[in-house]
């Protein structure tokens, strides 16, 4: 529906998990797979979700080849919407602005869509991820792709 063509990649372990635990994952993948979509591909792309079983926990990554976040247009829209002073973003590192992505009511669109905009998603992903024992962390670089790794342990 985004007149997009977007490869799904899907490679690594086989994992298992509760019904609850597995419902709260798959619900936080599909939404950082739409913001991919909306947000990173442009007009075709590769999105790759790699799952890890790690000795007691289990990674999951999700990588698209988009256009990448802007850092610093993702800080000034935390000043913006006084998440953040300018006084205090000074001292950010790239990984700590990128963060703000995750603050609830966030959305670097100016127009909301059926997909993305609104400014919820991302920062129930990270609620939802935490309350599994876990912790989202993400990267991203511009004219390359933005990767996102979730950690759960295998036991609450």
């Amino acid at each position: 529906s985004l007149n997009k063509q977007i490869l799904l990649k899907i490679e690594g372990d086989e994992i298992f998990l509760t019904t609850k635990r597995a419902c709260i994952l798959k619900d936080s993948i599909m939404h950082i797979i739409q913001n991919s979509c909306d947000h990173g591909v442009e007009k075709e792309g590769t999105i790759t979700i790699t799952l890890k079983d790690e000795a007691n926990d289990f990674f999951i990554g999700v990588k698209d080849n988009g256009k990448g976040m802007d850092h610093e247009l993702i800080c000034l829209k935390a000043i913006e919407k006084g998440i953040i002073s300018r006084e205090e973003s000074q001292d950010l590192s790239k990984k700590q602005k990128l963060k703000f992505i995750m603050s609830a009511g966030f959305s670097t669109k100016d127009v909301a869509t059926e997909y993305s905009g609104r400014g919820v998603g991302m920062d129930v992903v990270n609620t939802n991820i935490l309350d599994l024992g876990g912790s989202v962390d993400l990267d991203s670089v511009l004219g390359e792709g933005t990767s996102f790794f979730l950690k759960i342990p295998k036991e609450v």
